[in-house]
């Protein structure tokens, strides 16, 4: 079943024209023709059930039933450490797939180069397309949209104090004995360091402020792999791959 987002809540009945990328992908790539089954994708998640009514430029597509729930959305917001924009797509793109609420990158000390605004946007926009791609491809409705680049230290400020946890190698109990003793229901801020993590005295800050530290194995993850299974983990906790 191939899926498309909509910016409004349809209705039964309700023609809708895609944009001009689904318009393209409906006709060139995936090939459905009038007749043809389709979904889309709401702004609060809700799929609803289309069929193809035209191939033109605008395709359309009509809604031709209830629109079946979108599994709920897990209350994680994870944020990665500034890193090379491939492997902060690659996090996209797995955040989307597996339901992550929030999805943000942190500026902190060992950051290589912090990209100007103009540049960020551009890499921001790549990120977004990427979510949103693997959002319609999953089916589970969650759009994480990649935020601006946020410094560490207006994250722990902001995050209330037993809702976060941090990655740091130091830590004495892994990632799942942290999230073991943690309320299911509870919302979670989950931090993963750039390539090379955090410094020292920034972890200290957010446990400081409120934050549980976890560790992630002795081996050494990169930083995509660290966030895509640090979120995994954490998703399993909260209900949200179940």
């Amino acid at each position: 079943m191939f899926r498309y987002l909509v910016d409004e809540d349809p209705e039964d009945g309700v023609e809708i024209a895609l944009s001009d990328d689904d318009s393209r992908h409906l006709v060139k790539v995936v090939r459905r023709q009038v007749g043809d089954g389709v979904e889309v994708i709401a702004p609060a998640g809700d799929l609803w059930p289309c069929e193809v009514v035209s191939t033109g430029n605008p395709a359309v597509v009509r809604v031709v039933g209830p629109a079946r729930p979108a599994p709920d959305v897990a209350p994680l917001s994870l944020w990665v450490g500034l890193t090379e924009s491939g492997k902060l797509d690659l996090v996209a793109e797995k955040a989307a797939e597996l339901g992550v609420a929030r999805l943000g990158v942190l500026v902190t000390d060992r950051a290589k180069r912090v990209p100007e605004p103009d540049a960020w946007n551009r890499r921001q926009a790549r990120m977004q397309r990427v979510a949103v791609s693997a959002a319609r491809q999953s089916g589970r409705g969650v759009r994480p949209v990649p935020m601006g680049l946020v410094p560490l230290a207006h994250v722990i400020e902001t995050t209330a104090p037993g809702q976060g946890i941090i990655l740091d190698p130091r830590a004495g109990d892994s990632l799942a004995q942290v999230l073991g003793g943690r309320d299911v229901a509870a919302p979670l801020t989950l931090l993963v360091g750039g390539d090379t993590g955090f410094t020292d005295a920034e972890a200290d800050t957010a446990v400081a402020a409120g934050f549980a530290a976890a560790q992630m194995g002795v081996g050494v993850l990169r930083a995509e792999t660290a966030a895509i299974a640090a979120a995994t983990l954490a998703l399993n906790h909260l209900g949200g791959l179940s």
